[in-house]
């Protein structure tokens, strides 16, 4: 498990040296999912899931029906979310001005985690107690 955490802590810097280096080079997609220190962190961190003896999951959360409708509807809400911070706070945040702020940026992405996981989990759940809309998010009409 320790070397799995070592190659997450270093597959994950990796990923973020990655964006970084992008968008200093005018990357207009520097966060892309499908760069290759994305897909290895990812991979690094299935494994160490898979080694937990014990769930690290939210009880509340039903992971078999409920992961697949964050993913879809997490789109939805990050969307509004952006164009919502982006009017409110204006060019710092568009423009990255607080990107020499390592902390406020830290802070600003676990705020903006947060409010979206939060945001498309009730959604789903939403979505899911719904019999004739279930199917937007991937789950059965009839379960």
């Amino acid at each position: 498990m320790p070397t799995l955490i070592a190659f997450g802590t270093l597959a994950g810097l990796a990923a973020l040296v990655e964006s970084g280096v992008l968008f200093a080079a005018g990357n207009p997609r520097p966060m892309n999912s499908l760069r290759i220190c994305n897909q290895a962190y990812s991979i690094v961190l299935v494994l160490a899931i898979f080694k937990l003896r014990k769930p690290v999951w939210p009880r509340v959360v039903n992971v078999r029906v409920a992961t697949f409708g964050i993913y879809l509807t997490h789109i939805i809400v990050l969307w509004p979310l952006t164009c919502i911070v982006r009017r409110l706070m204006g060019e710092a945040v568009a423009g990255r001005a607080w990107a020499g702020a390592a902390a406020t940026g830290v802070c600003l992405s676990l705020g903006f985690f947060v409010v979206t996981y939060g945001c498309s989990f009730s959604l789903t759940r939403w979505l899911l107690n719904r019999p004739r809309l279930r199917w937007m998010v991937g789950a059965s009409v009839s379960g």
